[in-house]
């Protein structure tokens, strides 16, 4: 392999709508390469009436989250705080912001299984230098007992108001909450953080899937939960109730990453096989697998501004990954394909990629079609309002046991992976397979994290370096 000092690093790129040029680059707080250190990069924007309404860039390295306005160029951030964890070494694994009225809309996950809730605006307000953060109040959950505690992932409910969140952990465990709940009722207008002493931190619904989980994310609407997991498949769950409603199976290893796409009709996969995978939610099963990088995925995102939305059928996807690279990638919908989606099924080829894989091949495989109506039969637990007895099968096949699972005292229910409604991995033959429009090596270590804006690309590493790209034209 070549030493560092003789990789040469990409600050401009280009793509069939111009080039994109480096913004900036921070560095502030970088650490050696340490594949448990992953920074992630979130967006915030605080209610417009306020002093500062931002943007601001909030990215994590180690146990530091650090903040700046997304259009700066300082190398500095405005502030950099050290989260506090229950056992050490612990660092953070996942944030997330979504405006409230109460203003705790900001989530912190740790690696110890530990949870913050805070508000942006205090942070903003400490006294320069200040590296406590102020923390409204911090979940406990049983994770922090397992052996793998790690939190995975933090996800405000869409059009929720920031009411309610979700949490998901290495274990399997997802664990839904109502943030009221959690801090408490404001006691005035004034006490901003400052909760009534009625907490309670039992959460909603707590669902087990049996296997380890490596990323999750909601659909735009809130109604779907895509799940990534150790056992290489990626799971579609209706959220209020764990039912598993479709999925795939990964061609080799786990899946580590996905992203549903602006109209909430695909979701992109990235997976220890190499490949970004995209699933759509209408066809029930993969429509393209994109190869191009030459290691594992680390983080998939759709842009939604790359053809003006996706009214003609095109989606672009930014995937990075541990080969330190950025690829681009435009994939057709099955809808907008010639014959549509149906086509795909049956294995007809298309311009410049390789034969689907055909239905027969596939009903071999144990996949039982497309046509799932029987997916609510598949329970994975319930938790406070969601009786059990609702969510089973009323007529499970003969001889077939119900994969329906009471709810114990504590609302904890299990399921195994239906392998009817998980689309069977396809033989790498019978892909349909997508090459990059663009595919470059943009920092020296392996990459952890992509964000796209209207603006701006922002990728971020694995020691904690973020580099921000500036788009054609801008």
């Amino acid at each position: 392999m070549d030493s560092k000092s003789n990789i040469q690093i990409k600050n401009k790129f280009k793509t069939p709508e111009g080039r994109y040029t480096l913004l900036f680059e921070k560095l502030y707080g970088t650490v050696q390469f340490d594949y448990q250190r992953s920074t992630k990069i979130t967006i915030a924007r605080i209610d417009a009436s306020s002093e500062d309404p931002g943007p601001w860039l909030i990215y994590n390295i180690g146990d530091l989250v650090n903040i700046c306005k997304q259009d700066t160029s300082k190398k500095d951030p405005l502030r950099s705080l050290i989260m506090p964890a229950t056992r050490q070494p612990c660092v953070i694994t996942c944030h997330a912001f979504m405006q409230s009225k109460d203003g705790n809309d900001l989530l912190i996950g740790m690696s110890d299984g530990s949870v913050s809730i805070l508000s942006l605006r205090s942070q903003l307000k400490l006294p320069v230098g200040s590296n406590k953060p102020k923390i409204t109040e911090t979940l406990l959950p049983l994770e922090v007992e397992r052996e793998n505690a790690c939190c995975v992932a933090v996800l405000w409910m869409p059009r929720s108001g920031g009411a309610t969140f979700l949490v998901a952990f290495a274990s399997g465990y997802i664990y839904t909450y109502k943030k009221s709940s959690v801090v408490g009722e404001p006691s005035s207008k004034f006490s901003l953080g400052l909760g009534s002493s009625k907490k309670d931190h039992t959460p909603l619904a707590t669902f087990n899937l049996n296997t380890g989980i490596t990323d999750a994310v909601l659909s735009p609407d809130g109604t779907r939960l895509a799940v990534t997991c150790r056992d290489g498949s990626l799971r579609l769950l209706d959220p209020s109730t764990g039912s598993v409603l479709g999925g795939m199976q990964s061609y080799y290893g786990a899946f580590t990453c996905c992203c549903f796409s602006q109209d909430g009709k695909y979701v992109a996969v990235g997976g220890e096989d190499d490949m970004v995978v995209v699933y759509g939610l209408k066809e029930k099963c993969p429509i393209a697998h994109c190869e191009g990088h030459r290691s594992w995925v680390s983080s998939v995102s759709f842009d939604p501004w790359a053809h003006g939305g996706a009214a003609a059928g095109l989606y672009r996807i930014a995937s990075v990954g541990q080969d330190a690279q950025m690829c681009l990638w435009d994939v057709q919908s099955s809808s907008g394909m010639e014959g549509g989606g149906n086509d795909m099924m049956q294995g007809s080829p298309r311009p410049g990629m390789r034969k689907a894989a055909s239905q027969a091949s596939l009903q071999a495989l144990g996949w039982q079609g497309a046509d799932v109506s029987t997916g609510a039969t598949n329970v994975i637990s319930t938790g406070a309002g969601i009786p059990a007895s609702n969510l089973a099968p009323s007529n499970p096949p003969a001889n077939k046991p119900s994969t329906a699972h009471t709810a114990s005292q504590t609302g904890v229910g299990t399921l195994s992976k239906p392998s009817s409604l998980i689309y069977p991995s396809v033989p790498h033959s019978e892909m349909v397979v997508y090459e990059p429009l663009m595919e470059h090596r943009l920092h020296v270590e392996p990459l952890s994290d992509v964000l796209v804006t209207e603006s701006t690309i922002f990728t971020a590493d694995h020691a904690g370096c973020l580099r921000a790209w500036l788009r054609p034209g801008k």
